[in-house]
């Protein structure tokens, strides 16, 4: 499902590719304009702008996806949605991942818990 997915800050040994990840969308947002949308469909990602973006010319395209108007698939979920993950290996993550009762490998639930903000650039990722 997730081969070879490494989490930026931790230890991609540790997670375990092999169980089913659930589809899911998430958007995000950079103040109140829906910039894209973030999707699992059981097997890639997908990452598309949306319209209101594309025709906007305020706001730069993301370097990671620098044409507006493509659909970019994965079967591996980007950098820039991996920063928001923080390391497993950290005892009070841990005990939050446990206290929520999310497995280490549940990339979509660790980015519905984790995801929301990060330090790396201004956007907030809504599920």
């Amino acid at each position: 499902m997730f081969k070879n997915i490494s989490v930026f800050n931790t230890d991609a040994s540790s997670i375990d590719t092999s169980d089913k990840q659930e589809e899911t969308t998430f958007t995000l947002l950079y103040n109140a304009l829906a910039v894209g949308e973030l999707s699992f469909n059981g097997e890639k990602w997908v990452f598309q702008y949306t319209k209101m973006f594309q025709t906007q010319d305020t706001i730069a395209p993301i370097p990671s996806f620098p044409e507006k108007s493509k659909i970019y698939i994965s079967e591996e979920l980007w950098p820039f949605f991996q920063a928001r993950i923080p390391s497993i290996k950290q005892p009070k993550i841990r005990a939050i991942i446990e206290k929520e009762n999310i497995k280490e490998n549940d990339i979509i639930g660790l980015l519905k818990l984790f995801g929301a903000r990060s330090i790396n650039n201004p956007f907030v990722l809504q599920a």
